[in-house]
């Protein structure tokens, strides 16, 4: 901080005024630079899109997850491949949290890899996550977005309700293929519905040798 002494003659006033004016200057400073590292802290907290220097760290969320029992496994691999769909929850720079959305047609997208780390849950990071990527299905005007899930009441009570899985084509199952328990899934299929369906593009309802309705239920509220 910078001090001014006044002198012992008749200016003394004045170095005294100058004095404050220092002492508020430094105070502003002060608060200025105060307020910078809280919006730093701020920025590094929260929904990001994300980056390859996160994909190991999404592994790992995965395969936590993975042995409770919550979720399928993923290659590294695969991660890296489809790092573009993911959402992570950043809390002061480490990834807690990761979510993707991937596209399967002009009308619908699954919502995937919805992981969470154990210090994180109840916070509401789960939510956020999922909000992300209805909220970018909305925006590039994808209708129907669905997950296969264990946790149906964390989406029930987000907007989404539970739905008959054999209302997808065998393409969304390619995956369940890899996992034990394809034979007896415990899973559930949940979906909502985000937006109208363009008319302009063709339903994944009716591509391919099955033609199925897909009905999702419309947002409440």
């Amino acid at each position: 901080m910078m001090t001014v002494l006044p002198p012992e003659s008749s200016s003394g006033e004045l170095f005294q005024l100058l004095n404050s004016v220092f002492s508020i200057f430094n105070s502003v400073v002060h608060f200025a630079l105060q307020l910078n590292d809280w919006r730093k802290h701020k920025v590094s907290m929260g929904i990001r899109r994300a980056k390859i220097t996160d994909v190991r760290r999404i592994k790992q969320l995965i395969d936590e997850n993975m042995q409770e029992g919550f979720m399928l496994p993923r290659p590294l691999n695969e991660l890296y491949e489809n790092v573009r769909e993911f959402f992570v929850w950043d809390e002061d720079g480490l990834v807690q949290g990761c979510a993707g959305l991937h596209i399967f047609w002009a009308d619908l997208a699954e919502i995937k890899s919805l992981a969470v780390d154990r210090t994180g849950r109840g916070k509401g990071w789960g939510k956020a996550l999922v909000s992300a990527c209805v909220n970018e299905a909305r925006e590039l005007q994808i209708a129907r977005v669905f997950a296969l899930t264990q946790i149906a009441d964390f989406f029930t009570g987000m907007g989404f309700e539970q739905v008959e899985k054999n209302q997808f084509p065998h393409k969304v199952w390619a995956e369940c293929m890899r996992c034990p328990k394809f034979q007896d899934c415990d899973e559930v299929a949940v979906g909502i519905t985000v937006c109208d369906p363009l008319d302009s593009e063709p339903s994944f309802a009716h591509y391919g040798p099955k033609s199925l309705p897909i009905a999702f239920p419309n947002p409440k509220g």
